[in-house]
């Protein structure tokens, strides 16, 4: 393949550029695009407009990779087309929308050229430069034995979108026109999901209906699917988003025991100093709270899965228990009861369950951290 780059116009020989692979072929009766580039001429369009994840070192100074990183993401690698299915943005407007680009798609455009680039930079630069070189010397020496090469054409593409092109373009432009919560742009994370929603609405189709096999071996399982979300170039750009965007999790974190102790006290200081027995009423409430969740270890919701009926006929249990001096950590069950403790009683649907199912724990009337469970 030969042909001039579609934007400085220059002469691009085989193996030296990039080449949409409906270059000469094809498809759907539309003509040949004939659309190839220099590497560093199939850039990014609208500059500035994706989020691109600045390196910055602990002072805030921009990291020395910075540059070649942005570079590397700007622009595409020559001999991508050999190692995977490259097609340009008009081949992608054709396949998609059986039209070709017009004035007012420039967004879309733009987010077509950006998710090839991520495609690609899912994938080392190293690693396409090697498979380009090992493609190019193949061919030279079959050339000198007069033998035709044994590699797949690289067209025509089929006519639908086998790749996931479509998802891919709605995870750019959410990229560009949400807000997120902890930047300014979403998260990786966040857009992921927009994945896991295509494939569940495949998977619900009539033709998602009918891939149902599976093959299993223990909890595991293997489903075949022609999901086109499943592809290798669809998990090559979801790398090379994650690449350009960065990810960061800000996830909440536990309070100390020793902050907790000290939140209880206080709690417990105002409770007594209350002006109203229902003011102190409502501070007991919440210390109580705060008690149950830190030394039951769940989650802030769980609290209020407590039965107080079940909390209530326990409620004398353990109260007067006494630890002996001579205790084992290998207690029996009665020498258990006797001990100083708290039945907590829990009804409802927790992390990893199925059901609501009912649960009763017992905790220490006073933890070793100091914190004191009845109020």
């Amino acid at each position: 393949w030969k042909g001039n780059c579609a934007k400085c116009c220059g002469m691009v020989t085989a193996m030296e550029g990039i080449f949409c692979c409906n270059f000469s072929t094809s498809i759907n009766g539309w003509p040949e695009c004939q659309k190839v580039w220099h590497e560093k001429c199939y850039e990014c369009l609208g500059e500035g407009i994706f989020p691109m994840k600045m390196l910055v070192d602990e002072a805030g100074n921009v990291w020395h990779t910075q540059a070649k990183r942005e570079e590397r993401l700007r622009t595409g690698v020559k001999g991508a087309h050999m190692v995977m299915p490259f097609q340009c943005e008009l081949c992608w407007m054709r396949l998609l929308e059986g039209r070709d680009i017009e004035p007012e798609d420039t967004t879309y455009n733009q987010c077509l050229r950006r998710a090839n680039l991520d495609a690609m930079a899912g994938k080392a630069k190293g690693t396409i430069d090697s498979h380009r070189g090992r493609i190019k010397a193949n061919l030279l020496r079959c050339k000198e034995l007069g033998k035709t090469p044994t590699f797949e054409p690289r067209g025509p593409f089929p006519n639908y979108d086998c790749v996931g092109m479509g998802t891919a373009v709605d995870i750019i432009y959410k990229s560009i026109t949400a807000k997120g919560k902890i930047c300014d742009y979403v998260q990786v994370h966040t857009l992921r999901m927009e994945r896991s929603t295509a494939t569940k609405v495949y998977e619900s189709s009539p033709k998602g209906m009918t891939e149902g096999y599976s093959f299993a071996k223990g909890t595991g399982r293997i489903r075949p699917t022609s999901c086109n979300l499943q592809s290798e170039w669809f998990s090559d750009f979801l790398r090379g988003l994650e690449y350009r965007m960065g990810s960061e999790s800000r996830s909440n974190r536990a309070i100390t025991m020793k902050a907790m102790k000290e939140v209880l006290t206080r709690i417990k200081r105002d409770a007594e100093s209350a002006e109203t027995s229902e003011e102190g009423n409502q501070l007991y409430k919440v210390g109580a709270y705060l008690a149950l969740i830190t030394t039951c270890s769940l989650r802030g919701n769980e609290g209020f899965y407590t039965d107080l009926l079940g909390l209530r006929k326990y409620i004398l249990k353990g109260k007067d228990g006494v630890i002996p001096d001579d205790l084992n950590q290998n207690f029996s069950e009665d020498e258990a009861a006797s001990l100083p403790h708290v039945v907590v009683c829990l009804r409802g649907k927790f992390k990893s369950e199925n059901n609501e199912d009912y649960h009763i724990m017992c905790v220490a009337n006073k933890t070793r951290s100091g914190i004191e469970l009845r109020w």
